[in-house]
């Protein structure tokens, strides 16, 4: 049966003003220079160069505002390509970071976004030796109150905070004194 269509309504299927996504390569620039800098990547990084796995990469232009709440995936995600995507697209993830993120983020932050989000991806290899893409999910999720009330309850948090607490203590280590070296003849002792 046929719906009748009033020409006021709107109609879901109109373009919008302006892209929601558009195709980044800063964003890929970045991704790639974070897949080669970090040797947990590498894996990831060789099926990339052999063209074994195909990454999208996009900015989401939608703008933030203070209405909106800030959750895990408001920033940027990955999302791994369904078979009739991989089809059309020939890719297999893609990766999207909120423009207004990356605008307002110096380069430190937008290189540990993009870790975070390359962290999610996992590779394995079916029987036949098919690459296969797997989405990790977060290793740690809480809130900061039952942390604060009873510490790292769950052993996967005991790990979170100890990789914390040593990231922590690498930040506070002074650097190296500066050995300089004894002359042979004694002068300098």
């Amino acid at each position: 049966m046929a719906v009748p269509l009033d020409p006021d309504m709107p109609r879901a299927l109109e373009a919008p003003a302006a892209e929601l996504f558009i195709e980044s390569d800063e964003l890929r620039d970045m991704a790639e220079h974070v897949m080669s800098e970090y040797s947990e990547f590498r894996a990831i990084n060789d099926a990339v160069r052999e063209s074994e796995l195909v990454i999208g990469y996009a900015w989401e232009t939608k703008p933030w505002t203070d209405e909106e709440e800030l959750k895990p995936h408001t920033i940027a995600k990955v999302t791994k390509a369904s078979p009739l995507w991989r089809c059309f697209g020939r890719i297999h993830v893609a990766m999207q970071f909120r423009q207004w993120f990356w605008d307002h983020f110096d380069d430190r932050q937008r290189e540990a976004v993009v870790y975070h989000e390359l962290c999610h991806l996992e590779l394995d290899r079916d029987k036949g030796g098919n690459l296969k893409v797997l989405l990790r999910e977060h290793d740690l999720e809480e809130f900061g109150a039952v942390m604060r009330r009873f510490g790292p309850i769950i052993p996967g948090r005991r790990a979170f905070i100890k990789s914390y607490l040593d990231w922590q203590h690498a930040q506070e280590r002074p650097d190296p004194v500066q050995l300089r070296a004894v002359e042979q003849d004694g002068d300098d002792a």
